[in-house]
């Protein structure tokens, strides 16, 4: 058993036992699986590589996950930068938060606020 919660992970906490960003981006999958979503990645041909794209209403959503603070995430503004998405998402440790990305619409989220994603989307 990982015996490790969302609030070691956030709490930075020994039991995640340095691979807290592999275990935020497993659990924000699962979540977005949860409320319908079938998950993919994107890697460009260099070494840019975001951490899921979900389909909403024939819209494709970006979505980087963090596990600290830090949301800056090169590989998101390459993506949304290519792409023009009309709306992305960064979930982290941060608190809530709305954005410009070149032209995409981005939330910043808290790990905790993923099953609010679909009301972000209405």
């Amino acid at each position: 058993m990982a015996n490790f919660t969302l609030k070691s992970l956030i709490e930075k906490d020994e039991s995640t036992g340095g691979f807290r960003g592999s275990l935020a981006e497993n659990f924000i999958n699962n979540e977005l699986v949860s409320l319908g979503y079938d998950t993919y990645f994107w890697r460009s041909d260099n070494t840019a590589e975001l951490d899921f794209l979900i389909e909403d209403e024939a819209r494709v959503v970006p979505i980087e996950v963090k596990a600290d603070i830090n949301t800056k995430a090169k590989s998101y503004k390459v993506f949304v930068d290519r792409y023009k998405n009309e709306v992305g998402f960064k979930f982290s440790l941060r608190n809530i938060g709305e954005n410009l990305v070149g032209s995409t619409k981005t939330y910043s989220l808290p790990l905790a606020l993923v099953y609010r994603t679909k009301e972000y989307l209405d």
